[in-house]
């Protein structure tokens, strides 16, 4: 009896060793994935706000696929993209933006803190290369002048479309378990299986004391 629950201990802890292995090359990886993202953010910014007339712009850097960008926008632009950004991706994440004021808009810490925020909208969308990458992101990052217009008349899309640009931006796979979705399931068994263990390890040594 003895010897049967010490083998049962020694396989239980194997298990818990190969669950913890397993979970640490999880961890790390996406550590990896989110110090990359965190590096890709800080070639981001929001800079040298200025006055044009009764209008306040930023300058806003970046680099993407095509490589490095640099243009002047207004807030009510940062204002629009965010808006075509949730609108045109429903159920995806989209940073928060500074709302809308009125009062005080040209006295210059408001101005600070706005492009501080703006500067933040910008880096975590950085983060996202749906966003980055995206038709709506492009037009405020390349195009030349005033975007406004230009997003607003973007309208919208068939679920057809959505489900086509999502296939094609998150590269999903359908019909078919990809790599990510197969290791989850692995730690998931395992998980199970360590439970299962643990279990009758508990009721063997709940039995040594009945």
């Amino acid at each position: 009896m003895l010897e049967a629950a010490e083998r049962a201990k020694n396989s239980l802890i194997e298990e818990i060793n190969q669950f913890n292995n397993a979970s640490e090359s999880s961890t790390a990886a996406k550590a990896t994935s989110f110090e990359d993202e965190e590096n890709s953010a800080h070639l981001f910014g929001v800079v040298n706000p200025q006055k044009f007339g009764s209008t306040i712009k930023y300058t806003v850097t970046g680099q993407d696929s095509q490589g490095k960008f640099e243009v002047v926008r207004r807030y009510n632009e940062f204002h629009i993209l965010h808006v075509t950004l949730t609108g045109r991706w429903p159920g995806c994440f989209v940073p928060c933006i500074p709302e809308k004021q009125i009062l005080g808009d040209k006295e210059d810490g408001f101005i600070e803190e706005r492009r501080s925020l703006l500067d933040r909208f910008i880096r975590e969308c950085a983060k996202f290369e749906f966003i980055l990458e995206s038709q709506e992101f492009k037009i405020f990052s390349r195009q030349s002048g005033e975007v406004g217009e230009t997003l607003e008349k973007l309208g919208e899309q068939t679920p057809g479309q959505i489900l086509d640009k999502y296939r094609n931006s998150f590269k999903l796979q359908e019909d078919t378990d990809n790599s990510e979705v197969a290791r989850y399931r692995e730690k998931i068994n395992m998980f199970q299986s360590f439970l299962t263990k643990a279990i009758l390890n508990m009721n063997v040594s709940i039995a040594r004391f009945i």
